[in-house]
């Protein structure tokens, strides 16, 4: 009887690890993007969940705000600190519901108001409508950063809208 030996030849293995390399590099930039992108709908539905229950209370108890909070604790009054989180107060000022900051290279916050505050009857006050753009860069073509974003808007109704768009 004949001693065969079996295994793969050093050009089968090459050749293996060189269409493993080639899925790859497919693969892995397709994996990023959708990390970006879920990165980015967790942070916009965390606000709009904020923003429901903000309203919720507001109906419940005469009036809430949902906040920009630099510590957790009292409404910051800047409207460029959404990056550092949110928290929702009652109408007793007391703190309901705090939520985290985001990392700022991660997403960026552009809001046109630190505050959204509802009465007792679930609308927004002072009547208006509140925007807040969550932005993430995508791709890059010929040197300039194309980024694609999602915009929570909330109406003097009081129902936030969520909807992406073109981030400047």
């Amino acid at each position: 009887m004949p001693n065969r030996q079996s295994g793969l030849t050093l050009v089968e293995i090459m050749i293996s690890v060189g269409v493993g390399v080639i899925l790859l590099s497919i693969a892995v930039p397709k994996m990023f993007s959708v990390l970006d992108h879920n990165t980015l709908v967790a942070a916009s539905n965390s606000l709009v969940q904020g923003l429901h229950l903000a309203r919720s209370e507001a109906i419940r108890g005469g009036g809430a705000t949902l906040c920009a909070s630099t510590d957790t604790k009292v409404c910051s009054g800047n409207a460029a600190d959404w990056k550092s989180g949110w928290i929702v107060q009652d109408s007793t000022s007391t703190t309901v519901r705090v939520y985290p900051g985001i990392a700022p290279e991660v997403i960026s916050i552009v809001a046109s108001a630190a505050a959204v505050s509802y009465r007792n009857n679930g609308f927004l006050t002072p009547v208006g409508t509140v925007t807040i753009d969550f932005c993430k860069a995508r791709k890059k073509t010929n040197h300039a950063v194309v980024t694609s974003g999602t915009r929570v808007s909330v109406t003097t109704s009081g129902k936030p809208r969520s909807e992406k768009f073109t981030c400047p």
